[in-house]
């Protein structure tokens, strides 16, 4: 790069001075592995098919990233770098975005320890699979073997009573008992060591049915916080939306409108001011829907109070005004 040439993380803008220490450490470490991918923001960004504003915000400090946007992007500095991402360094980004999770998100440290547990117990479930399939295939062997020896003590049984309609030696009687004796005492080990087998077998069983049902349970809990995805980071999702300004304009003008309606109406029928003061819901339910619009972090009662106020209160303060005055 030449000299005179800016770096792309030479044009983000200062960290905030009031960053919490564990934010402000993980943002560090973004923007050192961001200088190693050399390139600049937007191009990059739109490459993977991330929002440069969310990218840029996880560069700065004002967001946390998860560990779906964490993954490939320190797998881009360790191409770059010519070096892959070893297992320390992969653990320590992984404090890194856990620690900055849980002092600036509660719900989203909650996630992502589901997140961690639920690979734990993945891991584990393939480990008990593994041995599950090796218990099964050694105890298998085993059957298979006492049924070979099995097979060897009775050929020898049938041989032996067929020599003893003849005249057989006592030396042959001898090596009748001996080798018979090996043959049970074999098939008397491998029954034993089948016996223990199948205990083993049955632990491995249980020790799958157990990784099968924490998996089960780790990811119906991780269902409950697809919310919260979106609010600590979802790359689909995350980019803010810009309301036209015409919008909320047309939203204060028209309790005005109703307003001045309202007066009109002063002395004419009941029905007609119910129909007026109803129109309110109008403004109401789109000054609502606009906060919606914008995420704003107000829970929904919070935000439809809001609403509701500002429109009475527009309306109240229009009906006050001497409007006649203007137009006659």
């Amino acid at each position: 790069m030449p000299a005179n040439q800016k770096r792309p993380v030479d044009e983000l803008e200062p960290l905030p001075g009031d960053l919490l220490p564990e934010v402000r450490e993980l943002a560090e470490f973004l923007r050192e592995r961001f200088a190693e991918i050399k390139r600049p923001l937007k191009p990059y960004a739109h490459g993977r098919g991330w929002g440069p504003d969310t990218v840029s915000r996880y560069l700065n400090g004002k967001s946390v990233p998860t560990w779906d946007f964490l993954r490939p992007f320190l797998h881009d500095a360790a191409l770059r770098r010519g070096r892959p991402m070893s297992a320390d360094q992969m653990e320590r980004a992984r404090e890194l975005q856990k620690e900055a999770l849980r002092v600036s998100n509660e719900l989203g440290y909650e996630l992502e320890e589901l997140r961690s547990r639920l690979d734990e117990a993945k891991v584990e479930k393939e480990e008990a699979e593994r041995r599950l399939r090796h218990a099964l295939a050694r105890h298998q062997q085993q059957i298979d073997a006492v049924n070979r020896v099995e097979v060897k003590r009775r050929a020898l049984e049938s041989r032996w009573r067929q020599r003893e309609l003849t005249a057989s030696s006592g030396e042959e009687a001898k090596q009748y008992t001996r080798d018979h004796e090996l043959l049970l005492q074999r098939q008397q080990a491998l029954e034993a060591e089948v016996e223990r087998l199948e205990a083993e077998r049955e632990t491995a069983e249980l020790e799958k049915e157990k990784a099968d049902r924490k998996c089960l349970a780790l990811e119906a809990a991780l269902s409950k916080y697809k919310a919260v995805e979106v609010e600590i980071g979802d790359l689909g999702s995350q980019e803010k939306t810009v309301v036209p300004t015409a919008v909320p304009a047309a939203v204060y003008i028209f309790p005005i409108y109703l307003g001045f309606i309202y007066r009109l109406f002063s002395g004419s029928s009941l029905f007609l001011k119910i129909c007026t003061l109803a129109g309110l819901m109008i403004p109401v339910w789109v000054s609502y829907g606009i906060k919606r619009l914008e995420r704003s972090r107000l829970a929904p009662a919070v935000r439809l109070a809001y609403a509701a106020a500002t429109t009475l209160i527009i309306f109240i303060v229009s009906t006050a005004l001497p409007l006649e005055r203007w137009i006659w």
